[in-house]
């Protein structure tokens, strides 16, 4: 963590409690309405979408999913599970009512979103020098 704060100096990453709880309370209560299973908030993927976002954020990496089978193969990696995995990111969006609307009004995103596999997720969001905000959510199938 030490180095992702150094590294962020003129950024600012959110607290991961309000966001967290903020975006997936939205977007259990929609899989709810839908009998989805209730996704898990997991700090560890959250952790490895930071970077992906981070370099949106700064503009050294288009919005979109550069690198998203590495990220897929780390979290795997991490818990021991070959489990399937999704990833939405977006940008420009003030809250997380927002954002969940954009990703549900983009078929693709939308289907990442109520897709029945994933168990867990990661949420990162980021706001850069100009004031725009960053975000991605990333889940994973942890029990087969």
């Amino acid at each position: 963590m030490i180095f992702i704060t150094i590294l962020l100096s003129s950024f600012h990453l959110f607290s991961q409690d309000k966001i967290d709880l903020e975006f997936l309370e939205i977007l259990n209560q929609h899989r709810k309405e839908l009998q989805l299973p209730q996704l898990v908030y997991d700090d560890k993927i959250s952790k490895v979408m930071t970077e992906h976002v981070h370099l949106m954020a700064e503009r050294y990496r288009r919005l979109g999913h550069t690198d998203f089978a590495s990220r897929c193969t780390q979290i795997q990696e991490h818990f021991k599970v070959d489990g399937w995995c999704g990833e939405n990111v977006a940008a420009g969006q003030e809250n997380a009512e927002q954002v969940f609307w954009a990703w549900y009004y983009s078929r693709g995103h939308r289907k990442i979103m109520e897709s029945p596999w994933p168990t867990h997720i990661g949420i990162v969001k980021e706001k850069n020098e100009f004031d725009r905000i960053f975000w991605g959510i990333f889940l994973f199938q942890k029990e087969e």
